[in-house]
């Protein structure tokens, strides 16, 4: 099952709150690779690691996204009572707002992020849903195909490429070819035969017709791209944990949230009882919040779309 971690800083000035939230980039220009939430305003964060423990799998990926360290006893877990993701909160100094605010201004290279900026806790939530719900993904699934006939037309033939993209912007000077496996696996499927690998269908059948821009080969990729974008463009977690962050904020009440589990060394990773902490008073967070032939929350890679 696959688990996220998800982490909301935030600081305090007089009485205004603000809260640190990030624009993810649509897709890897390097590896070719399309993200999840692809041009979407999210919660920094990403993938639980197998034996890590949540609070510091929340401040390894902060510090992948940004190169900045956050205080391990300064992170408080959100009681969400959600098997799927873990949210928790941390409460930047001064020196920290600053520093985050000031990393756009010295135009620091995101892995994965375009941007990172402070948002108004009373506006936050309403930015982040009205940002992330016009985001296209047909038209985005349109600029994935372009791109990545560019990088084709650019391994194959460097001459063609610049007669048909004289003007272009992108630098491919350190650009490797793309496999998109994850993002095209369904056709890859439809096409593929006896005991071929999927980079096999991609160079001799797929490639091949995406160079000659073949409309029938396009349209089925950009439907499969479209289906792929919308399955993991959901949203609805980042608004959850938020929810829960204002509530909190707004009561004045710390009952939603919980210590963060002890610090641990990496030899007892293995067996570490404090990887998904329980909740003192009621059921565990690893239990669904829904019950039983019940509707309810539903991961994205679990969803039927199409």
């Amino acid at each position: 099952m696959s688990q996220h971690t998800y982490i909301i800083p935030y600081y305090k000035n007089n009485n205004e709150i603000y809260v640190l939230i990030a624009e993810k980039k649509k897709y890897s220009r390097k590896d070719g690779f399309l993200h999840n939430n692809a041009g979407q305003y999210i919660l920094i964060g990403g993938h639980l690691e197998k034996n890590m423990n949540v609070v510091e799998n929340m401040i390894k990926e902060f510090h992948e996204e940004t190169g900045h360290n956050l205080n391990y006893n300064k992170v408080k877990l959100l009681d969400i009572d959600n098997k799927y993701f873990f949210v928790g909160t941390y409460n930047c100094n001064f020196n920290e707002y600053n520093t985050f605010k000031d990393l756009n201004e010295k135009q620091y290279k995101f892995r994965e992020l375009n941007n990172i900026f402070w948002v108004n806790l009373n506006k936050v939530k309403n930015i982040l849903i009205n940002h992330n719900k016009n985001i296209n993904s047909k038209i985005l699934s349109h600029e994935y195909y372009d791109s990545l006939r560019k990088n084709l037309l650019y391994m194959s033939d460097k001459n063609k490429y610049k007669y048909i993209y004289e003007n272009d912007k992108i630098d491919l000077n350190k650009i490797k070819k793309w496999y998109p496996t994850k993002e095209l696996n369904s056709l890859i499927k439809k096409y593929k035969k006896d005991n071929k690998s999927n980079k096999e269908i991609l160079n001799k059948f797929l490639y091949p017709r995406i160079i000659n821009n073949d409309k029938k080969i396009k349209n089925e990729i950009i439907y499969t791209l479209n289906k792929y974008i919308t399955k993991n463009g959901q949203y609805d977690w980042f608004v959850e944990g938020l929810d829960s962050f204002i509530n909190i904020i707004q009561n004045k009440s710390p009952k939603n949230i919980k210590k963060s589990p002890k610090k641990e060394s990496p030899k007892k990773f293995k067996v570490n009882k404090n990887r998904f902490p329980k909740n003192e008073n009621s059921k565990p967070l690893q239990k669904s919040r829904f019950p039983k032939n019940t509707k309810g929350y539903v991961p994205p890679h679990k969803r039927n779309l199409f």
